[in-house]
């Protein structure tokens, strides 16, 4: 009895207290969770095409690549695909079942970035005992902070991966410290990071070879032993990578084939070295750099000397504590892999694509987690070199060093939880109550056989008739897709295109003024753009800036126009600015930074922009055609 006490109570009270350690971590995710569930919501655009492929992963032909990239819009053939589909596997068992479509997403959503931030404490406690697992819990809680309320309960690709890679970055510290078993991790992590966001794939490829090589070179010395680790992850690795190895030997072109091309081709414009200025900002200054934001866009600045001074502070670090731990390889092999990390980010940075003379924040969240990873390492590293006597801490008695540890740990992760978060860009928050209102309502039909869907207007296009999509794929036998515009890439899988196919049903997603839908045509659901209050508030919104453009103008520059059409522009934005501000094109030019409006931060010009077009609209509705 007294052994098993003795080998028992322990553990239980080791799992109890990090039990509690992860529940305040994430306490902000799980009370942004049961929030969303209290919301009339539903998946709309990307998230709702990303569920809707979720639920092909559970036919006879389920998708083997992943979500289609703009990357591909400069190819020949734009069908390039980010590269698997391991997210649509994840979620299919959630939003395809009686959890529905929003729920679903919600929960799984919640489960991977639960099961993440669990994940990068248990590998921060393998790589460095109790101290690790808590500068991981601080360090999970830093990158929930800097994600925003939003984004660890987004099924979008951008944002679901940011605590996969951050609990990929600790496996890569753990296994780099000699923890060979936690490979198995890195490799999950990594796979599922790299095959839903193209943007990943150069981050976890270089990071990933660095530990591999590592491991290698550690395990020729431990024999059989030492080579299973690495013999269990290359055999998940491949089983992982399977479906992505499969299109690309049966596919016509592969899209690994597609992915190269797109790198060496003329691809789409880059940020340049504008990207290492945005890097500098977000990993000069430990903590002030990931400050969460609403903004949905950012406006890149050249490269300055103040930018270079931050980025070589975390640079310098690095190189100074690789010096002084050359002897220890526990401390060297760390640090080495934050530098190469750095090294990775800092080209990726140069590489962050621009669209139509815009950055879209989203694809610097990558530099959150590891900003937080740089840090990490110079701390704990930093702290592991002092010498004894600087390290001691005098106490008055046994376990109240710990005591205090454990008080200053929840402490600061109660300080950080409370911190307060941004939620989702306000068009985006708009666009799910609207697609709420009538995919609940298109789920309610019956009799529902072969399906088109029809997009007429810009909230259809970007948003609704995604959600409608969904909601008739709940119902109908197969539903086809006529989003009503040209585009160069087509999100919805290729056997959904509609080339007049004959169907049972037709529904119409219809906003803005009114279109030539069949006389046939009874309507479905109909629902407001945006709500009376909304209406309000954008109005004052508008006013406000109206107010600050007529006190200070609208300035040219600094950039300068590329064309004649852009001068013309400018041009009559500075003349004009109310104009301009209404039909949109000053935040385009604000954003492209072809025009400066003090005192007005573009973000600002292009959500009003946004709004303005949903409150001119006025309502969305649904039709139903009977064929």
């Amino acid at each position: 009895m007294t052994v098993t006490y003795t080998l028992l109570v322990p553990q239980v009270r080791r799992c109890w207290w990090w039990a509690v350690v992860l529940l305040l971590t994430v306490a902000p995710v799980l009370s942004s969770l049961a929030h969303a569930l209290g919301q009339p919501w539903y998946p709309e655009s990307d998230d709702a095409t990303i569920v809707l492929l979720s639920g092909d992963s559970l036919s006879s032909d389920p998708p083997l690549v992943g979500m289609v990239s703009t990357a591909g819009a400069n190819l020949a053939n734009p069908e390039l695909h980010h590269p698997g589909p391991i997210e649509f596997y994840l979620l299919a068992p959630f939003t395809s079942g009686p959890l529905g479509p929003s729920t679903g997403s919600l929960l799984a959503t919640a489960a991977v970035t639960l099961i993440s931030a669990a994940g990068t404490v248990y590998a921060l406690g393998r790589a460095w005992g109790h101290i690790g697992a808590g500068l991981g819990a601080i360090g999970v809680a830093a990158v929930l902070w800097g994600m925003g309320a939003d984004a660890p309960l987004s099924v979008w690709n951008p944002h679901i991966v940011a605590m996969p890679f951050t609990c990929f970055l600790a496996c890569a510290l753990a296994v780099a410290s000699g923890h060979r078993p936690m490979l198995v991790g890195l490799v999950i992590s990594g796979s599922f990071v790299a095959q839903t966001h193209l943007s990943y794939l150069g981050l976890v490829g270089v990071i990933g070879l660095w530990v591999l090589a590592i491991s290698i070179w550690t395990a020729r010395r431990s024999g059989e032993r030492g080579l299973r680790p690495l013999l269990l992850a290359s055999a998940v690795g491949l089983l992982l990578w399977l479906p992505p190895l499969l299109q690309q030997v049966g596919g016509d072109p592969g899209n690994g084939t597609q992915i190269i091309r797109a790198l060496r081709g003329p691809g789409s414009a880059t940020v340049g070295s504008a990207g290492l200025d945005w890097l500098s900002q977000t990993i000069g200054i430990p903590g002030v750099g990931v400050r969460p934001s609403r903004d949905l866009v950012v406006v890149p600045t050249s490269f300055r000397l103040s930018s270079g001074v931050l980025l070589a502070a975390p640079t310098l670090a690095l190189i100074g504590l690789a010096g002084l731990a050359r002897r220890r390889r526990d401390l060297l092999a760390p640090v080495s892999t934050a530098a190469i990390a750095l090294g990775a980010a800092a080209f990726t940075a140069t590489r962050i694509p621009v669209a139509d003379g815009i950055v879209y924040r989203y694809y610097g969240l990558w530099m959150v987690p590891i900003a937080v990873l740089v840090w990490t390492v110079i701390g704990w590293t930093g702290l592991s070199l002092l010498p004894p006597w600087a390290s001691s801490r005098p106490s008055s008695g046994p376990g109240r060093s710990a005591w205090t540890n454990n008080v200053g740990l929840v402490t600061i992760l109660v300080l950080v939880a409370m911190a307060p978060r941004p939620g989702p860009w306000e068009p985006w928050e708009a666009q799910r109550v609207v697609a709420h209102d009538l995919a609940e309502a298109v789920d309610d039909l019956d009799d529902l056989g072969s399906v088109v869907v029809r997009f007429r207007g810009a909230t259809a296009y970007l948003s609704t008739g995604s959600a409608v999509v969904v909601a008739a794929s709940r119902r109908a036998e197969l539903v086809y897709v006529d989003p009503g515009a040209p585009t160069p890439v087509f999100p919805w899988r290729n056997f959904r295109r509609y080339r007049d196919q004959p169907v049972s049903d037709e529904l119409w997603v219809v906003s803005g003024p009114p279109v030539d839908v069949p006389a046939e045509a009874v309507e479905v659901a109909t629902t407001s753009t945006l709500a009376d209050s909304q209406r309000q508030a954008l109005a004052a919104r508008r006013a406000r800036v109206l107010r600050t453009i007529g006190e200070s103008g609208v300035l040219a520059g600094p950039e300068q126009p590329a064309s004649e059409d852009e001068a013309r522009l400018v041009e009559a934005a500075v003349a004009s600015p109310p104009t301009a501000l209404d039909d949109g094109t000053l935040a385009n030019l604000a954003l492209r930074q072809l025009v400066t409006v003090p005192g007005v931060r573009p973000d600002e010009l292009f959500t009003l922009a946004r709004l303005q077009i949903m409150e001119t609209e006025e309502q969305v509705r649904v039709y139903r055609v009977r064929r």
